[in-house]
Formats: structure tokens, C-alpha cells, sequence
């Protein structure tokens, strides 16, 4: 098995363009290819890799060993005679045949390499190439339209209890203008990682994020008191379904934390990816109010009892047939 690099039981906060790439060894599609290893699961075996395709790439997914997604930030890339390009979304299931992927003039976008992804079988989760901003736009919730989507890997429920399919979900999530949410959120049932596309996003703990932001949480990890103040397009991936709604808990001076970004945020000019550290919100931080919050029993809550080093054991067991 390859080495992983960043596994999936890691917080991870990034700017995802800096990562340094090279030759990779395999698997599937990205051998050969210059790419960077994003994250990784040494149980599943499931990679996220962002890899360049020269012109004129041919590979043939032969899915015995794992299913393939790509998504593309630029170019173009077929899966047998359906072409996409920049947004562009394509699949090839484990088990659904080989078909062959292709690059015309070359591409640049996200890899997922995921064995055994739980799954229904071809057809109802076959290979799929789609323009991604042709495809429905959803909500969690009819009566929010702060944050939407469009489903890329299907299929995708959306219900009271559980968000995604059976392997989880991989979407393009929308944050309106103006979005605050000044608590924090817990997920008992999946990892996730999101890669921001365009937009700002103010993330308490972890930074300032801007195109080409990366960020990822553990099961049972607290996270994201966050503000936008144009709005946030991101790629949002998880490896299982969703439990949603969401668990949530207060953070001190999480409310005035939000309005101060918002105050101090300047249009019109161009943002870069910002470690938490190097941020003006730390300051909040060393107030007596929230040092008071952070020695309490509410700092902790009970989603900490389990720990962000936990996997879901339950993805190591499915085997594909």
C-alpha cells in the first residue's frame, strides 16, 4: 500500500496550490503523472491526489481495484465519448467495466481513488461524466437558502437523519453572501475535506480561506464557527453519509468573532489563504471571556469523549463484489 502523507485523522488546514508535487507511482490514473498527494485513509485505502494531465493523456480504468472520481479545475477530460471540461465531473465505478478516460489539450483537477467505496451496483451508480453546473441545484433544507448544492457522486439522499449515499457524498456547496453561523458542528458518522473554488470563508481555529483553500475534519472533530462575506463555492467530500441536522455547541465570542470579519472585510480586493496564527482573530481569543469558556466543561462536550483519532472502522470492513 502507498504511504499516506496526511491521513484522514488530521485537522488539516492548507493552501492546497503550494503543495509540492511529483512523479507518482501509482494508482490507477494518476501513475506517472505530477501530482501531490492530498489526504489519504491507511485502512480504506481511499487517496484524494491533485494531479496535472498532459496533452493527449490516455488511461484506461480497468475499475477492478477502486472506484475512480475526477474533477476537473481546468481543460477538458472524456470518459469514452462524453468530454466535460473546467467543473466537469466524471466517475468510473469499481465493477462497472473498463472505460477509457482521456485529455485532449491536458487538465488540471482532483483525483479520488476509493477502493471499496460503498455503493449500490451499475447501472444505478454507473460511469457518469456531467458539466457539474448543469446539474440541480438542492438544499438541506427548502426553507434555507444560505447554503445549497448539486450532487456529484450519486446517488446522493438528502434526508431527515442522513445526508449522502451509502459510501458518502461529493458535492459542489454554495455559502450565500453574508452567511454567518456562530457555532461550532460535530460529525459522529463521516470525515470530510472541502476545497474552496472561489469566495472567502472565515473559519474560527483555522484561517482565512480563499481559491485554493483546503481544509479537513476527523469524525467527532468540532469545527466551523465560519462568515462569508461574498459567498463560498467549495468541493465538500465525505466518506460516509452525513448525519445531519448537525450537533451543535456554543463557542465564546463566536457571534461578535463573525460581525467583526464582516466589518473588516475590504471588496474588491483580491484574498489569500490565511493560517489561523497569522490572522487578526486570534486576538479574540486571548479575552477573558472566551479563557474562561475554554477552562469549562463546555470546551469539551461530550463529541471530544471519542477524539478526532477515531476511524470509521465500519468503512474498513465493506468489501466490493
Amino acid at each position: 500500500m502507498l504511504e499516506i502523507t496526511r491521513t484522514r485523522e488530521q485537522a488539516l488546514c492548507l493552501d492546497l496550490f503550494a503543495l509540492p508535487t511529483a512523479t507518482q507511482p501509482g494508482p490507477g490514473p494518476v501513475t506517472g503523472l505530477e501530482a501531490a498527494q492530498i489526504s489519504g485513509d491507511p485502512v480504506s485505502g481511499s487517496i484524494t491526489y491533485l494531479a496535472r494531465f498532459p496533452a493527449g493523456w490516455e488511461h484506461t480504468a480497468t475499475a477492478l481495484e477502486a472506484t475512480v472520481e475526477l474533477f476537473l479545475f481546468e481543460g477538458d477530460m472524456a470518459a469514452g465519448s462524453t468530454r466535460v471540461h473546467a467543473g466537469g465531473y466524471l466517475c468510473v465505478p469499481q465493477g462497472s467495466g473498463a472505460t477509457k478516460l482521456s485529455s485532449v489539450g491536458g487538465a488540471y483537477g482532483l483525483v479520488l481513488w476509493n477502493p471499496n467505496l460503498p455503493a449500490f451496483p451499475p447501472p444505478v451508480f454507473g460511469v457518469r461524466a456531467v458539466e457539474t453546473w448543469a446539474e440541480p441545484l438542492r438544499s438541506r433544507d427548502a426553507t434555507n437558502l444560505y447554503s445549497t448544492y448539486r450532487s456529484l457522486r450519486v446517488p446522493d439522499f438528502n434526508e431527515q437523519g442522513f445526508n449522502g449515499g451509502p459510501g458518502g457524498f461529493f458535492r459542489l456547496s454554495y455559502l450565500a453572501p453574508g452567511m454567518t453561523s456562530p457555532y461550532q458542528h460535530i460529525h459522529h458518522r463521516c470525515w470530510e475535506e472541502g476545497i474552496m473554488l472561489s469566495g472567502d470563508l472565515f473559519l474560527a481555529d483555522r484561517g482565512l480561506l480563499a481559491p485554493g483553500s483546503y481544509i479537513a475534519f476527523p469524525q467527532e472533530f468540532w469545527h466551523a464557527v465560519l462568515a462569508t462575506q461574498t459567498g463560498a463555492v467549495m468541493l465538500v467530500h465525505t466518506n460516509a453519509p452525513m448525519d445531519y441536522p448537525w450537533i451543535l455547541r456554543d463557542y465564546a465570542l463566536a457571534e461578535e468573532m463573525c460581525a467583526d470579519y464582516l466589518h473588516r472585510y475590504k471588496l474588491g480586493k483580491s484574498h489569500r489563504h490565511t493560517s489561523w496564527e497569522d490572522t487578526p482573530w486570534v486576538e479574540w481569543q486571548q479575552r477573558p471571556e472566551f479563557q474562561e469558556w475554554l477552562a469549562s466543561p463546555a470546551s469539551v462536550a461530550w463529541g471530544d469523549e471519542v477524539g478526532p483519532g477515531q476511524a470509521w472502522v465500519a468503512r474498513s470492513h465493506w468489501q466490493w463484489s
